[in-house]
């Protein structure tokens, strides 16, 4: 969380006392396993927060509220299917949550059918895609930083005017505005500005969140 303002301050602190007023699990976490021939590459917590999970098997994720649910977009990578196989096992885990007056594990398994070449497979739901579009700027932002950090400031220049025209054309003026103001100081800096990183950060996590979803 980026925190700019003394009244921020307040409003997390309300929402931390809150939360844990309405907690039905203090602590909830997750492992999940892929199937043979599955990478997981990435995975990115849309609620109740935005925010990037490590690389790792297990993931904790906080307080679960009650009537509140925790939505985590995973990116796998899939090797090609042998094709006598009909339903095709992505990963399989269990939840952990961790309440009185006992705890719970809830075992799952992640699979999607298999369809021929004639089929025309169902579409993802539309907040995925939406998710995924939200998910590349922040990327982009991610990639920039790795340009600087590795000496390629005119890389991180081009990839930064790319994400202010994408973030102009879905709507987001402010934040496309930062992310140009961003380009102009690595042009002259060969680095991001003060607070300009933290801005670009957070301002593309905030846009995962569901009302921008």
């Amino acid at each position: 969380m980026f925190i700019q303002e003394l009244d921020q301050v307040k409003d997390f602190l309300k929402h931390s006392i809150t939360s844990l007023k309405e907690a039905y699990s203090r602590h909830v976490s997750l492992k999940i396993i892929p199937a043979p021939g599955v990478n997981l590459l990435s995975a990115f917590r849309i609620l109740p927060e935005a925010l990037p999970l490590p690389h790792q098997e297990e993931f904790s994720l906080g307080i679960l509220k009650k009537d509140k649910p925790h939505r985590i977009l995973f990116e796998f990578l899939v090797n090609p299917v042998p094709e006598e196989i009909d339903q095709a096992v992505i990963a399989s885990g269990e939840f952990f949550l961790k309440r009185k007056p006992r705890d719970y594990t809830i075992p799952f398994t992640l699979d999607r059918p298999m369809v021929t070449e004639l089929e025309e497979p169902p579409p993802p739901p539309e907040e995925i895609f939406r998710a995924i579009s939200h998910l590349t700027f922040y990327r982009l932002q991610e990639k920039a930083q790795k340009d600087i950090a590795s000496g390629n400031p005119g890389t991180a220049f081009q990839r930064l005017i790319n994400l202010s025209s994408h973030l102009m054309a879905k709507g987001e003026e402010s934040l496309a505005k930062i992310a140009m103001h961003e380009a102009d100081y690595i042009k002259s800096h060969n680095n991001f500005s003060p607070t300009g990183k933290k801005q670009l950060k957070y301002g593309t996590i905030r846009l995962m969140l569901p009302d921008k979803t």
